[in-house]
Order: C-alpha cells, then sequence, then structure tokens
C-alpha cells in the first residue's frame, strides 16, 4: 500500500494529534521527488496534493507562448503543494509545480483532503494557517523584487530556499537562480560571486553552500526577516489553537 510509517518531517503532518494522524494516514502515500519533475502543471486539475519531507518544490509562471520562467513561491517541508484545492475539491494551479531539490513527499488524493478536513480540525487549521503564510511569501516577494537591489533580493532567496529546503548545500544553478529571480545571468554571476567573496557563500558546479546564515540575514534586505517574524507569530497562534 507504501502508507507512510513513522514520524513525519512536515510540518503540518508532525503537529497532528495522534487520533487525527491516525484518521489521516491511510490516505497519504509515499512519492519520491526527483530534481525537475513536475508535479502538477498550471492550468490543469489538481489530482493529488503533496507534503514535503525532504526537499524543495517552486512553484513557476510564464508568459504564453514564453520560454522561460519565473519563480512565483516555494514550497518544502512547511506546506503542501496543491493548495488550491483547499478552497475546492476541482481546483486547478494557476502555476506549475516543479520539484528544484529531490526529496521525498508524502501525496494525498485532491478528492480525499476535504474529507480529511472535515474529519480533523485540527488538520483543517494547519492547513489552512499555513497558506496563509505561503500567500504572505507570494505577497512579498512582489514587492522585494519591486523595492530592493539585486544582492539583496539573491540573499533572501538562498534564505529562503534554504530554510524550506532544510540544508546549508543547495543543488541550484547560477542559470536557475537567474530564472527564479528573472534578471541576466551575468548580474546573477556577479551578485553570488560578491556574496562568495565576502566569505557567506561558497559555489561549486551545480550547487551553492551557505557557509555564514548571519551574515547572508544581514546581507538581505527586511523582507526575509518580515516573513519569517510574520510566519513566527502564525505558529504560535497555532500553538495557542491546539
Amino acid at each position: 500500500m507504501n502508507i507512510p510509517s513513522g514520524p513525519f518531517r512536515n510540518e503540518i503532518l508532525s503537529h497532528l494529534p495522534g487520533w487525527e494522524l491516525d484518521h489521516v494516514r491511510p490516505y497519504l502515500r509515499r512519492a519520491s521527488l526527483a530534481e525537475g519533475q513536475t508535479l502538477i502543471s498550471s492550468e490543469e486539475p489538481i489530482s493529488d496534493v503533496y507534503f514535503v519531507e525532504h526537499g524543495l518544490v517552486c512553484l513557476m509562471s510564464a508568459d504564453e507562448g514564453e520560454p522561460h520562467h519565473i519563480e512565483a513561491g516555494m514550497i518544502g517541508r512547511e506546506g503542501m503543494v496543491g493548495s488550491p484545492t483547499l478552497l475546492s475539491p476541482a481546483s486547478f494551479m494557476y502555476h506549475s509545480a516543479v520539484v528544484q531539490v529531490s526529496g521525498e513527499a508524502s501525496r494525498m488524493a485532491a478528492a480525499a483532503l476535504h474529507a480529511c478536513m472535515e474529519a480533523a480540525p485540527i488538520f483543517r487549521l494547519l492547513l489552512i494557517q499555513s497558506y496563509e503564510v505561503f500567500l504572505a511569501q507570494i505577497s512579498q516577494t512582489a514587492s522585494c523584487n519591486a523595492r530592493h537591489t539585486l544582492p539583496q533580493r539573491l540573499a533572501r532567496w538562498l534564505l529562503w530556499a534554504r530554510d524550506r529546503a532544510s540544508r546549508d548545500d543547495l543543488p541550484i544553478t547560477q542559470d536557475f537562480v537567474a530564472l527564479t529571480l528573472n534578471v541576466h545571468r551575468q548580474r546573477v554571476n556577479a551578485a553570488i560571486h560578491g556574496l562568495e567573496q565576502a566569505g557567506l557563500v561558497q559555489i561549486g558546479r551545480g550547487r551553492l553552500e551557505i557557509l555564514d546564515r548571519p551574515g547572508l540575514e544581514g546581507a538581505a534586505c527586511c523582507c526575509y526577516a518580515r516573513l519569517r517574524g510574520f510566519a513566527s507569530r502564525v505558529s504560535h497562534r497555532m500553538t495557542s489553537a491546539l
């Protein structure tokens, strides 16, 4: 049956009380996440949702007829891929959900999600609050792209990716970062080398390692601290409600 056993790393599933987890677990299936894999395509019905255990999924958007994709948001073990299903089990994805850092997830049929939400009120609360933080991320990203310099935006993006992937060694390329930040590769290269010269990161082939997180936070714009503070307040409210 491939039903996950043992403890979960996904923050929604890991916070469920025993009786709710017993109700939800039979609807879950293990799913491997391969780098570059499209979990949900844009403007197609959402058949399954994914609770990330390890790895990083990016939501990518592109204009019609345009081959280049721009990142609209990222999801790791703090959330769920396929959040439009919270509104309706017959929802579509506006963006494509693409695996950027390989890992593992717990998969659930979209039709089963609403049944579980009805039967498990804490599960429903956790889903809604996770979606609240994700919407704040999208909003803050739009504000950041309009107001802050590329080095600041780059540092913020790396910190968000690190927090969601839960690892300092990120298997990302400079080409991908250029696409997600919607800037030319040469400008991203210069910004990354600036962080490397400051001793904050180290660049390798197809990877980037964060060496000095506090220093990187200092190099980032206020958007990182603001979203992190908002997520902390939402988490505190969630904990108080449990």
